[in-house]
């Protein structure tokens, strides 16, 4: 039973970008929200899927709709998947 909460809620997750912010959507920006806990610009950048200043709009509309958590690091910002982390702390 455990497993079906985790499952139902990881895909209520991953589903939220595409119905909050469909202009943004890609299986690659998800691809990289969902195989870590944490998100950088450079992340964005390195996979190909965002120029610096469109990862930057991209990652704060997530914040935004309540996906992402940004948090200064030293002297730049990573960006906590909320829900993901949620999962994996039980």
């Amino acid at each position: 039973m455990h497993d079906k909460i985790e499952i139902k809620e990881f895909q209520t997750i991953s589903d939220n970008p595409y119905n909050e912010v469909p202009e943004i959507y890609s299986f690659e920006l998800l691809d990289t929200l969902f195989t870590q806990v944490y998100c950088k610009y450079a992340f964005l950048v390195e996979k190909g899927i965002a120029s610096r200043n469109t990862a930057s709009k991209y990652l704060n509309q997530l914040v935004e709709i309540g996906i992402l958590e940004k948090e200064k690091v030293g002297n730049e910002f990573i960006f906590k998947n909320k829900g993901l982390y949620e999962i994996l702390k039980k």
